[in-house]
């Protein structure tokens, strides 16, 4: 990135910046080597077949229904709920969809696993 060009707001951005201005190298290393493993694993083809499968239109609706369902976490509101189940019940008929939407949960779920494992490590510290 260009000295003079903005810098995204980005969180994954942001603290990669702190590894590479605090020097630490081996975990940028470690973590492209985690990447590396992560993208040869069963979980992760399934999760890229799905993906190969959805067109544009179905990965709008399948954001704009996250969207809603974080919103309803942050502050609920009947009227949102109503919305991300018709969005739903609208989506899940097309099993390309589905299929997507259940690879992207695996890929998520392990990838939470693998962050509770570093976790239960640092605490045994």
């Amino acid at each position: 990135m260009a000295e003079n060009e903005e810098k995204p707001y980005d969180f994954a951005y942001y603290y990669g910046g702190i590894i590479r201005r605090l020097g630490l190298d081996r975990i940028k290393e470690i973590t492209e080597e985690l990447a590396a493993a992560i993208i040869e694993t069963n979980v992760f083809s399934c999760f890229e077949a799905a993906r190969e499968k959805i067109n544009e239109d179905e990965l709008k609706k399948i954001n704009s229904y996250k969207c809603l369902k974080a919103k309803l976490i942050n502050e609920y509101s009947a009227e949102t709920e109503n919305e991300a189940n018709k969005l739903y019940s609208d989506m899940m008929p097309n099993s390309h969809t589905r299929e997507y939407i259940q690879c992207e949960k695996r890929l998520l779920v392990f990838v939470a696993d693998i962050y509770d494992e570093i976790g239960q490590k640092l605490m045994k510290k």
